[in-house]
């Protein structure tokens, strides 16, 4: 069973296509073929859209609101920003680019879901100390310590149990106690506390200092599994340095929150420093620390290192890919060898269609926030296996380019008890909105520019949709782009060059760019799949643009009930491929390095022009097509088991001679179960006796002797 989520993921690929024209493109010197331009286009919203641009903010009286994008005379746009990342984001995965979207973090986890797991198995016998910064530097001091129960708390220092109580946060807490309190008390062991436990409180032994952490359930008096321990620390021994490394992770995970924050402001007038737990390596190096006893733990690999796992070259910021030839690039140092390209394409301001187009709110709902340490829909997992992969594995990967696939409008209601304050309405303009705008391009390849005709509409897929705006995981914000011929223009750097009609044209060029980007794929793939665009990256990105690919899916929404993420990790779900469940470790293995050497495509622009158009009537058949088998599909569905066995026998034999041994072994199993499942006297017995006679004539002994089995069945 698949987890249920509105997004998915397109997954990484191992071949990266790197143009080997990259260090020739800028805007200075102009390409032998290159062209100018500007194409206008009309996008056109085919659910509620949203593209953000005031915001209301929320109160205890009302949820907050998101307004619409508007110009100062307060016509609806979309600025060209949110166009370029949208097209961006397409054109990454669509040729094989390289994927930079993620900051290099190491995460933080805090995982309760099942007894047993990583997380329990990393948090075993945690150890005390002081956290201090002098000089420069950050040390850990380590010392022992001891359970204090809340109760002898209280009465040491004489508190009013329901303020002890109502005043349940860390801050709270040491507010009320007046700060890090020294105390005497005696150690006694305990059965269920290994360090043992605080008693004697203000005449013991020893000297140390009361630590106290948060109440995130009941009280401690509430029942028999609520917190009822706090802590002292005593007998510090020799501190020990803190990597930057080490305190870098600290701070990304307790960065936000109140109780480092609280220490932050006293750190100069700490004597003893902030009171953390830790925990070593086996060789005794600090392998992590935080601010509880269960506090959450950075994973073993970065994300970064997680990318590298698929593919290192990802990672590789010295060389450009195609979006980074279209829509620019910024070095990520000096150190570089292409250093920053501005961008060849550039996306103005797109204005509605209709200036007075009434808009309208949804629904209060909650805008989810990623949580990408959700691991069994952020890290790539194995099939059917027991064992989830957590970026504690050596070789986890990320799941891929987070996409939300187009699907119904459907705004999720609040989590019952959440407030207002949380909440958001969204303002949408509606279905069959339009807006009009210009996108101009200057000095690209024909190649190039069929790459981005290409993103505008996903190789002429009429029915693919991108996803734009606020509220796509609800379904909001799908839209397509068309270009219009007739108002666009273009120019070619080579005076000598015939520009034909611009439709004619740009037909060449994104036959340019599927010759180009074949040949590099089955360059890389040494003919394991015959397209590029079936391969995984591509099939997923295509079925998530697709909203006839969503219908009668119920796996598309939020869980919006914190139970339900451990519900799901304890039931072993994961999220599954958007389509299919192929899985060919996308054809290649993982040390795969392949820079194509394809300079372009073979063809020149004439030539391609001539084939596009030749092309033309045979890619409208192939487009009925795959209409028809969608159609064909969706009555199957509705079919009986024996009816659409029988159909299957249909599609089967249909397929051109010779028959591959999958196909035989296909035909074999669904002649044995329609022969297993009906008799001569059922209706659909004579379909299944003519197609006998349609076996018979592929002359397979297999198939023969099947054929012949339902016959002599359904004579007796």
């Amino acid at each position: 069973m698949s987890l249920s989520a509105p997004y998915n993921f397109v997954p990484l690929s191992r071949f990266i296509l790197r143009p080997d024209w990259a260090e020739q493109a800028n805007h200075d010197h102009p390409f032998a073929d290159g062209l100018s331009g500007e194409l206008s286009f009309t996008l056109r919203a085919h659910t509620p859209l949203c593209v953000g641009g005031a915001q209301s903010a929320s109160s205890p009286e009302a949820p907050g609101q998101v307004h619409f994008y508007r110009t100062p005379d307060g016509v609806p746009a979309i600025p060209g920003s949110s166009l370029k990342g949208m097209l961006r984001s397409v054109t990454e995965i669509a040729t094989f680019g390289h994927f930079r979207q993620v900051e290099d973090r190491r995460l933080g986890v805090r995982d309760f879901s099942k007894s047993g797991n990583f997380y329990f198995d990393y948090i075993k016998e945690p150890q005390a100390g002081w956290l201090t910064y002098r000089d420069g530097n950050w040390l850990l001091t380590p010392c022992k310590f001891v359970r204090l129960h809340q109760q002898a708390l209280i009465d040491q220092f004489e508190i009013d149990e329901a303020t002890w109580v109502k005043n349940n946060t860390v801050v709270d807490r040491y507010t009320l106690i007046g700060g890090l309190k020294s105390v005497k008390f005696s150690q006694e062991p305990h059965k269920d506390h290994p360090t043992g436990i605080a008693t004697a409180l203000g005449y013991g032994e020893f000297d140390g200092t009361v630590v106290v952490s948060g109440q995130p359930g009941p009280h401690f008096k509430a029942n028999k599994s609520a917190k009822k321990w706090e802590y002292v620390f005593y007998q510090p021994s020799k501190e020990v340095p803190v990597s930057a490394d080490l305190l870098a992770d600290f701070q990304f995970i307790h960065g936000e929150s109140a109780e480092w924050a609280y220490w932050r402001k006293q750190l100069g007038s700490l004597s003893s420093g902030v009171p953390v737990f830790f925990h070593r390596k086996s060789d005794g190096e600090l392998r992590s620390l935080g601010l509880s006893m269960v506090y959450k733990v950075a994973y073993e690999h970065s994300l970064h290192q997680a990318v590298a796992h698929t593919q290192s070259a990802h990672l590789d910021a010295d060389n450009l890919d195609m979006a980074s030839l279209l829509f620019g690039h910024m070095s990520a140092g000096d150190n570089t060898r292409q250093g920053d390209l501005r961008g060849r394409v550039n996306i103005g301001m797109a204005f509605s269609d209709d200036p007075s187009v009434e808009s309208r709110f949804t629904a209060p709902t909650v805008l989810s926030s990623p949580k990408a340490n959700f691991y069994p829909a952020y890290i790539r997992q194995p099939k059917n296996e027991g064992k989830y992969n957590t970026l504690m594995d050596a070789h986890a990967e990320l799941s891929g380019w987070k996409r939300y696939p187009v699907k119904p409008m459907n705004v999720q209601t609040p989590p019952k008890g959440s407030r207002s304050t949380v909440q958001v309405q969204l303002e949408t303009l509606p279905i069959d909105s339009s807006f009009s705008g210009k996108l101009r391009f200057h000095n690209l390849r024909p190649v190039e520019l069929g790459a981005l005709l290409w993103s505008i509409d996903f190789g002429a897929r009429d029915s693919c949709r991108h996803s734009l705006g606020t509220g796509k995981p609800y379904g909001l914000g799908q839209v397509s782009l068309q270009i219009d011929c007739a108002e666009s223009l273009l120019r070619a750097n080579d005076p000598a060059m015939a520009i034909a009609d611009t439709e004619s044209l740009l037909a060449g060029c994104r036959y340019a760019f599927d010759d180009y980007i074949q040949t590099a794929w089955s360059s890389a793939v040494q003919g394991g799949e015959d397209r590029w665009d079936e391969s995984q990256p591509l099939v997923q990105l295509l079925a998530m643009a697709d909203p006839y690919a969503s219908q009668g899916r119920d796996d598309l929404s939020y869980l919006t009930e914190p139970n339900l993420f451990s519900n799901a990790k304890n039931a072993g779900l994961r999220l599954e491929p958007y389509h299919g469940a192929k899985d060919k470790s996308l054809i290649l293995e993982p040390d795969f390095n392949y820079t194509p050497t394809v300079s372009g495509s073979s063809l020149s622009l004439t030539e391609a022009v001539d084939r596009a158009e030749s092309d033309k009537a045979k890619k409208a058949i192939e487009a009925q097509q795959v209409r028809e088998n969608f159609l064909r599909g969706q009555a199957k569905a509705k079919m009986s088991t024996e009816e659409r066995e029988l159909e299957d026998i249909k599609d089967v034999l249909a397929k051109p001679e010779p028959k591959s041994k999958t196909d035989i072994k296909t035909l074999e199993k669904l002649y044995r179960s329609s022969m297993e499942t009906l008799d001569s006297s059922h209706e659909l017995a004579p379909q299944l006796l003519l197609l006998t006679e349609a076996g018979d004539k592929l002359d397979n002994k297999l198939i023969t002797k099947i054929c012949k089995k339902i016959r002599v069945k359904f004579s007796d």
